[in-house]
This record gives structure tokens, C-alpha cells and sequence, in this order.
């Protein structure tokens, strides 16, 4: 053959045949029970012709979903938070909502100015103000039994107050207290009217808690009613040991304890003090502290 001829290379007709079937493709068939998968789409052809125009979206789509300027919630917020804050300045700065007056309603002993003096909110914006603590402050000092304080919006106040009238001036050695009828002591402030009078030359009152009683009430009532009979004209004495009492136009101390019925106990005393002016006895005190067993001496 010519390629034998041309490169020298002898083959027998063998070899040829086994050449040739080695080169030609074998059907085998399908194997059973395998699927073939499909074959996949050719896209890179498709891609790469509208390549371009793909690329020009891209370019431009950011531009579409991403504006310079959108009003959101974010923006609502920031408004929302601005606002907030231009009305607090308006609260804390102005006079609209500022405390300038109050309305002071029952005082008749306390001086208002003292009142407020308590209440301390003058000068203070409105929503400052706390009505609870007010009464509350009010009603820690003893000259006042209860108070309630009224807030109108935006900047009026009303207090009204209801005081722990004094019904007794105790001169307690020295110190001067102005008595309630529950035997609650506070300090003389300014001029009240004239009130019953009672002197100890001892220190008597039990001064400590101003919402505590310094003495029994009891010895309060003992002392009004014994002043109610005997009058204006005297004043009352009180001693540890003989009680409530005052001094007589003949020059001799009279004592009537500190409870009882005084109204029975002057009577008693009137008979004891016909004896002793018919007798011209001489006596320094008369007992009545005890109606079962009155003395003199």
C-alpha cells in the first residue's frame, strides 16, 4: 500500500481488519431501569448575544430603586422627636405655664404668705406641680389638719385648708404654745385673738412629734370648762401635783385637779371658802381636786 511504501512500515491484512473495527462506533442500546437525564440547555449563546443590553440595566437599576430623597418612617420619627422637644422648651420657658398665683382658702390664724412659703411652688412651670406632696407638706406642720390642693390647667392652683384652731395659750415656763383642743401644741405666730390663758412654772408640755398630743385633752377640757365658770378675769395655774387651778381675790391658791365635773367642784369650793371667812382662818391653799375629800391649809 502507498503507506508502507512511503514510511516503510509492512502490515498483514490482519492487522488492517482489527484497525478498522477498533475505529467504528458500537451501538450498545439503553441500559434497563436508567433514565438518561436531558440534556441542558445551550444558554451561553442566548447570554452572550443580549450581554449589553443585561449590562445597561444593571447599570441603571440602582438609580430607579435607590432615589436621593424618600420620605419615610424614619423621617416621621425625627419630626415626630423635633416636636417633643419644642414643646418641653415652651413648657419650662413660658409664663403660660408658670406658677405665679395661688388661691388660699380657709386661713384664718396662718398668715397666706406662710402658706405658699410651704407649698413652694411659685416660680415653677405647671407640670412640675404635684398636688399629693403639696398636701402632704401642708399637713406635716400642726397648725393644719387637712388640706387639699386643686391644679388647673394651664397655671391655677387653689389650696384650701383646714386649720387646727387653738382653744388655750399655755405659757409653758417661759415658752408660749398655742394648744388645740386634742391637746396639739404649735408655736405662736403672729397676733391671734386673745385665747384662755394657762401658766406653768414648770415645763410641763411634752414637746417632741409636732402631730402628737403634749398633753391629755382631757386636761384641755378640764382647763375650758373651769374657765368658762370662773371667767375672763383670771388666769389659769397648773401645778404637777394639784393640777389645774388660779389664785384667789383672798390670796390663797384654789385647785381643782384635772378631770371631773368643775361645775360641782366650784360649788364645793364656794361652801369651803363662806367657812373659812367666818372662821378668819389663815390659809395659803384650798383644795378641791377631789370631791370626796376636799382640804385647805
Amino acid at each position: 500500500m502507498l503507506v508502507e511504501r512511503v514510511f516503510g512500515q509492512a502490515r498483514s491484512r490482519a492487522e488492517r481488519v482489527r484497525g478498522r473495527r477498533s475505529r467504528t462506533t458500537k451501538d450498545l442500546g439503553r441500559a434497563a431501569g436508567v433514565h438518561k437525564r436531558p440534556k441542558r440547555r445551550n444558554v451561553n449563546g442566548r447570554r452572550g448575544q443580549y450581554a449589553p443590553a443585561a449590562r445597561e440595566r444593571v447599570k441603571f437599576a440602582p438609580i430607579r430603586s435607590h432615589p436621593l430623597f424618600r420620605f419615610g418612617t424614619r423621617w416621621l420619627s425625627l419630626l415626630a422627636l423635633g416636636a417633643a422637644i419644642w414643646m418641653l422648651m415652651q413648657l419650662r420657658s413660658g409664663l403660660d405655664f408658670q406658677m405665679l398665683e395661688i388661691d388660699i382658702d380657709g386661713a384664718y390664724y396662718m398668715n397666706p404668705s406662710r402658706i405658699r412659703s410651704i407649698a413652694g411652688i411659685i416660680g415653677k412651670q405647671s407640670f412640675q406641680v404635684d398636688p399629693a406632696e403639696i398636701e402632704k407638706n401642708l399637713e406635716a406642720h400642726p397648725e393644719i389638719a387637712s388640706a387639699e390642693v386643686v391644679l388647673q390647667w394651664p397655671n391655677q392652683i387653689s389650696i384650701k385648708v383646714e386649720e387646727r384652731l387653738p382653744v388655750l395659750e399655755w405659757n409653758d415656763a417661759g415658752s408660749s404654745w398655742l394648744i388645740s383642743s386634742e391637746g396639739i401644741a404649735y408655736l405662736r405666730r403672729g397676733s391671734p385673738p386673745e385665747l384662755n390663758r394657762v401658766h406653768s412654772m414648770d415645763k410641763v408640755l411634752r414637746i417632741g412629734d409636732p402631730l402628737e398630743p403634749v398633753i391629755d385633752p382631757t386636761v384641755v377640757n378640764a382647763a375650758l370648762q373651769l374657765k368658762a365658770i370662773i371667767g375672763d378675769g383670771q388666769d389659769l395655774f397648773f401645778d404637777r401635783e394639784h393640777g389645774l387651778g388660779f389664785q384667789d381675790a383672798n390670796g390663797w391658791m384654789a385647785y381643782f385637779g384635772t378631770d371631773g365635773d368643775m361645775e360641782f367642784k366650784i360649788r364645793a369650793y364656794s361652801n369651803i371658802v363662806e367657812a373659812l371667812l367666818q372662821t378668819r382662818y389663815p390659809v395659803s391653799l384650798v383644795s378641791v381636786e377631789n370631791l370626796s375629800a376636799p382640804y385647805y391649809r
